[in-house]
């Protein structure tokens, strides 16, 4: 394995565990006040933005395995969705 699927497999394990800790403490992460006016349910909003990070962390450590028996099509396909969860965790936070 090259040093970039070691760091793409850092970041999922990152993402992974970013994920676990906010869907564990969603009921005492706080917001900012303008988030909170925007929000009727807090919790709900972190245990997306887990699940979110989880399914992004589990892709990027799954990608490399995958690459070699897949081929590049399965490269690109897989980017793409691991930026649309990316943009999806953007959007919740404008």
């Amino acid at each position: 394995m090259s040093l970039q699927d070691d760091l793409i497999m850092m970041t999922g394990i990152l993402l992974i565990i970013a994920g676990i800790v906010l869907i564990l403490k969603k009921r005492k992460c706080t917001l900012p006040s303008l988030l909170k006016r925007r929000l009727r349910l807090p919790s709900r909003f972190f245990a997306t933005l887990g699940i979110i990070l989880l399914l992004a962390g589990t892709a990027l450590i799954i990608s490399p395995l995958l690459i070699v028996n897949m081929g590049l099509d399965f490269w690109i396909v897989f980017f793409l969705g691991v930026l649309a969860c990316l943009m999806l965790l953007i959007m919740f936070f404008l």
